[in-house]
């Protein structure tokens, strides 16, 4: 922007001032924000697809299963919703400062593969209060066992753990190893669209969970984990796999493994000390924090975030 040459007077250095301001103001400043990858704390898979498998715990596994059903549970062939994983972070020990986005990110385990259907909706819904099947136990079960297997695990029948149908709701004697799965808002936080055309092993696919991890972090909602699901169902079998974090834990590596589940979380950074406020440097906190000028972000630092604007 230029400015005048000549300008005399208080009302020249207004203008100048409101030349500066504006030159200094909208896109062109930074906005100052950092980013932390938080890791899964716990995750498995648990189904019903078919009958023997409703009681096994897969909590050692190097992926997690999404899909539809083959007969099993009592649910007709290619029944919506049959195969769910579940997950959990733990947010203790985060930033305190104010949250802008959480992007809940998994990686393809590989190819996607069963039903020919090219779009798959997949819902994100919380973990509500289930008694005593909240908090929901990962579990130590291997499928493959031992071979290939992770410390600490043992095949999925004699595992302990979460699984479809435990103990109490199952008759198979195998069940009264594992608990049955926690339940679930019946509305999902959010939602993503997998294009089966296009998506291979090694593509991620994510859901935007800021609101519900910000209700985390406030303690409004009590942080459960989340449960995976795809509730459509073309009439056929299909299965999505996704790497779980013990992937990286195999004896045997697994060249197929990427990287397990993880929260992007991106936070606003907060001035710390007078000086991150002058020379316009008030501007760069503009993502949720927006000061109105450089004395209100000064009197920000000086009551240590007491007085937010």
């Amino acid at each position: 922007m230029k400015i005048p040459s000549k300008i005399g007077g208080r009302k020249g250095l207004a203008v100048i001032a409101a030349a500066i301001s504006v030159q200094c103001s909208g896109a062109a400043w930074a906005i100052n924000t950092f980013s932390v990858t938080l890791p899964v704390e716990a995750d498995t898979f648990i189904r019903t697809d078919v009958d023997a498998r409703r009681n096994d715990n897969y909590g050692k596994q190097q992926m997690l299963l999404i899909g539809t059903g083959r007969g099993g549970g009592g649910m007709p062939y290619g029944a919506a919703d049959a195969e769910r994983s579940l997950l959990r972070f733990d947010l203790s020990g985060q930033p305190s400062e104010p949250l802008i986005s959480a992007k809940l990110v998994l990686s393809v385990y590989e190819d996607l593969f069963g039903s020919k259907e090219v779009f798959y909706t997949l819902g994100a819904h919380r973990v509500i209060a289930s008694g005593i099947r909240t908090p929901w136990q990962e579990g130590n079960g291997f499928e493959g066992w031992p071979v290939g297997a992770p410390p600490a695990s043992v095949d999925v029948d004699s595992a302990f753990g979460v699984a479809w149908a435990g103990t109490g709701d199952n008759p198979d004697p195998s069940a009264a190893n594992n608990t049955t799965q926690p339940d679930y808002d019946a509305v999902a936080e959010a939602t993503t669209l997998v294009n089966r055309a296009t998506t291979t092993s090694g593509d991620i696919v994510q859901w935007d969970l800021t609101g519900l991890v910000n209700r985390w972090r406030a303690g409004t909602t009590p942080n459960l984990g989340l449960v995976l699901r795809d509730p459509t169902t073309a009439g056929d079998y299909r299965e999505l796999r996704f790497d779980a974090k013990d992937g990286a834990n195999l004896s045997i590596p697994d060249p197929k493994w990427h990287v397990g589940p993880r929260l992007l979380l991106e936070y606003q950074a907060q001035p710390a000390k007078q000086d991150d406020c002058r020379n316009e440097l008030w501007r760069n906190y503009s993502a949720l924090i927006k000061f109105k000028n450089q004395g209100d972000c000064m009197s920000f630092v000086v009551t240590r975030g007491r007085n937010t604007p």
